[in-house]
């Protein structure tokens, strides 16, 4: 007995009480939490206004006055109140300038629902620059979508103490102050004297004059993206170009080979010179480059280059019309694909691919034939090499499988620390004046009310125990669970011992229950092989319609 009463001391004796209560608590907070942060800008507005937002816009702004406030639209929020602005002073830009994102009143003035820390009135410079003679700030006209959101740029501080800018025509992100140059309002390090956009291919092509929206600058000698100084030097045979399928991205390339920029970003510089593959996005799923050691390609979603292929089979071939290359011989050509799952664990689209396919013995005529007749089999062509992309990352895609093996691997590892350090939950805890029952309720029974405590065990499919409380005052409580970490009828017993041990130090009377509840169980019917039955020759299977409405004559007769 003392032996047993040492072991019962030294086990450590877990309260799920105040640790369920302390889980569900976080867990409350965790769904506030995230409840708040998807709804906080969940902006209402009656359905009159929402229909019929038309009527009360000012100008051709995104500003409107109705029921005597002032709203803003924001792309992805929709209508929200300005609280601040005076619905009674406030004034936009006439519909001629296009400037749909400013407005004042007599005291703010507003970019959306934001206050710009100038005095009205205000004069536009321009490329979005606005100045109230003092300060000038750069305030965005449209969202950063390159940047995968619908959040405008932040409002900036451009200059100050009177200074005057300009804006240039050649670009609508660049401006000067006469010495400096600047983009989007940040200054651009290291320009000189004059600053242009590096134009795209068919613009340069045609002398075009009009705004070129490249990001791509040069000063003669420097090359800037953005305000970024970039590792080159300006040549004649610099452009640039929007690729954007599957996404969107501005890339510099030198017409007679050499380094390419991808959204500012050199692209495997050590493999420098590269020559544009294709640009046109109808053929291809990937933007390919070559030079003497091989393929490559950007993958969009992992933002990097790849290597496609380790030697160049573009070699010696020429670059047809409809995105394809012959050699007098064979066809090189793009296959592009779409990746979709069907699984069980995941469905939808898991990414996109490229093949670089070899076609032998056709020609042109030929090909363009195949083609339209869409009689193009997979048997007929080699894939050279793939380019591949994929749009759901591993976690998402094998989520359920993982979150598994981390619950399994929980499971057992907090079986160990149970198992090293002793470590027992019980139906119930004791304190000097109460048995509390040990879960989230935790219902409290006075110990000098308690008359016994009886435990039972009842044996159906699987063996349980259960515990009631018999109270002097109130009777018998509910029946509560006894687990052990077996499954077995003996340690089922060595638990309820356990227990008992800690009821009587307490000097509470303790019942067990000796006679194991059998309940009767159906008796599990043994399966039978299945006889199949012979089959038997149906006579009249095959009988004609003809007699058996002749036996149904018959029989009508009879």
């Amino acid at each position: 007995m003392d032996k047993l009463l040492k072991e019962q001391q030294g086990k450590k004796r877990l309260n799920m009480i105040s640790l369920l209560r302390i889980v569900i608590a976080c867990l409350l907070v965790f769904v506030v939490t995230s409840f708040y942060i998807i709804f906080k800008d969940n902006y209402q507005v009656d359905e009159h206004f929402s229909s019929n937002s038309y009527q009360y816009c000012l100008e051709d702004s995104f500003f409107y006055k109705y029921q005597g406030k002032i709203y803003t639209r924001i792309i992805g929020k929709g209508y929200i109140a300005i609280p601040e602005a005076d619905a009674a002073t406030f004034q936009v830009f006439p519909e001629s300038l296009q400037i749909q994102r400013i407005g004042w009143d007599k005291a703010h003035v507003f970019h959306n629902n934001q206050i710009v820390p100038l005095q009205p009135p205000i004069t536009p410079i321009g490329n979005d620059l606005f100045t109230d003679g003092k300060d000038t700030y750069f305030c965005a006209s449209r969202p950063d979508f390159k940047a995968g959101t619908n959040d405008y740029p932040p409002i900036k501080q451009v200059g100050s103490n009177g200074q005057k800018f300009s804006a240039l025509n050649s670009s609508p992100y660049l401006s000067t102050d006469g010495t400096y140059f600047y983009y989007q309002g940040e200054k651009i390090e290291g320009a000189k004297d004059t600053i242009f956009p590096i134009l795209q291919l068919r613009d340069r092509d045609k002398n075009s004059k009009k705004i070129s929206f490249s990001c791509y600058f040069s000063d003669g000698k420097h090359v800037f993206y953005k305000n970024h100084l970039l590792d080159e030097t300006f040549t004649d045979d610099l452009v640039t170009d929007i690729f954007s399928n599957h996404g969107y991205f501005e890339y510099l390339y030198h017409l007679n080979g050499g380094k390419v920029f991808i959204d500012g970003k050199p692209f495997m510089p050590n493999e420098a010179p590269y020559h544009l593959l294709i640009s046109d996005n109808s053929y291809t799923d990937h933007l390919f480059f070559t030079n003497e050691n091989g393929v490559y390609y950007y993958d969009l979603e992992e933002k990097e280059a790849k290597k496609a292929m380790d030697s160049n089979p573009f070699k010696g071939y020429k670059k047809e019309d409809n995105g394809y290359f012959y050699n007098e011989k064979n066809i090189l050509f793009f296959r592009p694909r779409t990746h979709i799952a069907r699984g069980r664990r995941f469905k939808g689209k898991t990414g996109y691919s490229t093949e670089i396919c070899l076609l032998k013995n056709t020609s042109p005529a030929e090909f363009k034939n195949i083609i339209k007749q869409k009689a193009l089999s997979s048997e007929e062509y080699e894939v050279l090499a793939k380019a591949k992309t994929s749009t759901v990352s591993f976690l998402d895609r094998y989520f359920a499988v993982l979150l598994l093996i981390i619950l399994t691997s929980l499971s057992y590892i907090i079986r160990f620390i149970f198992r090293r350090y002793n470590i027992t939950i019980d139906p119930f805890l004791l304190d000097e004046n109460y048995l509390r029952i040990n879960n989230l309720v935790g219902k409290r029974y006075l110990i000098t009310d308690i008359q016994k405590v009886v435990f039972t065990i009842h044996k159906e499919k699987n063996i349980s125990g259960k515990m009631r409380i018999v109270s002097k005052s109130k009777g018998s409580s509910p029946s509560y669970n006894v687990k052990s970490r077996k499954k077995t009828e003996t340690a089922l017993l060595e638990r309820i011992k356990d227990l008992q041990l800690l009821l009587e130090s307490q000097n509470i009377k303790v019942e067990i229950d000796t006679q194991i509840l059998n309940h009767k169980q159906t008796p599990i019917k043994t399966a039978t092989p299945n006889k199949r039955k012979k089959k038997t020759f149906n006579k009249n299977y095959f009988t004609s319609p003809i007699q058996t409405l002749y036996k149904h004559y018959r029989n009508t007769e009879g």
